[in-house]
C-alpha cells in the first residue's frame, strides 16, 4: 500500500506522493504480523530505479524457500499490478510446475520461462540461508542478471496457507531447530 511506482517524472503527481509517503510513514510494520524483526525499525523512504524483466512491463519475483542451506521450491509472483491480479506459481528447483498453492492463486495456463540465471539465484540462496532452520531468499532476473530483492523468515507474515492443506506438515517437518552453545 506504501508503494508508488513511477514510470515517468513528468506526470507524477508530487503533492499525492508527498501525502501517500507521509501517512506511510506512520505506519508501524511490525503492527501487521508482529514479526520481530520489524519491531523498533526506524522508518524510512526508500528510492529504487524502476525495473522491468524481459517482459517489457513487469518484475517477476523469485521467491526461493530454503530449509538449512538447502532450496525446496521456488514461488514467481507475477501479474502483480494486472487487472486480473497478483498471481503465483510455484516451481520445484528443476523448474517443474507444483501442483500445489501458496497464498495466491496459480495460473498454470500462463508459462513461466526458466530464469538462465536459476543456477546463480539457487546458489546464492543456499549460501545466504545457511544455518539457518528456514529462509526466503528473493531475487528478480533482468535480462540473464540477477537482482537480490530481499530475505525473510515470515513469508506472508507466517499466516500463509498452503492448498491443499498437507503441504504445510510436509514443508513445516523440514525444519529443524538446533540449540546453539
Amino acid at each position: 500500500g506504501a508503494i508508488i511506482i513511477c514510470k515517468d517524472k513528468s506526470v507524477l503527481d508530487i503533492e499525492e506522493t508527498r501525502k501517500k509517503l507521509a501517512a506511510s510513514l506512520t505506519h508501524d510494520y511490525y503492527l501487521n504480523g508482529r514479526e520481530w524483526p520489524y519491531r523498533d525499525v526506524k522508518r524510512r523512504i526508500l528510492a529504487e530505479k524502476y525495473m522491468v524483466d524481459e517482459s517489457g512491463y513487469e518484475l517477476k519475483d523469485y521467491k526461493i524457500f530454503c530449509f538449512d542451506g538447502k532450496p525446496e521450491f521456488i514461488q514467481v509472483d507475477f501479474d502483480r499490478f494486472a487487472d486480473s491480479g497478483h498471481k503465483r506459481n510455484l516451481y520445484s528447483v528443476n523448474w517443474d510446475i507444483l501442483d500445489f498453492e501458496y497464498g495466491y492463486q496459480s495460473d498454470r495456463s500462463h508459462e513461466i520461462d526458466k530464469p538462465i540465471n536459476l543456477e546463480e539465484m539457487l546458489k546464492c540462496a543456499s549460501t545466504l540461508s545457511h544455518g539457518h532452520a528456514f529462509l526466503r531468499v528473493d531475487f528478480y532476473s533482468i535480462n540473464g542478471s540477477s537482482k537480490f530483492g530481499e530475505v525473510t523468515f515470515f513469508p506472508e507474515s507466517g499466516f500463509g496457507k498452503f492448498e491443499p492443506s498437507s503441504i504445510d506438515e510436509k514443508y513445516g517437518k523440514k525444519i529443524k531447530f538446533t540449540a546453539h552453545k
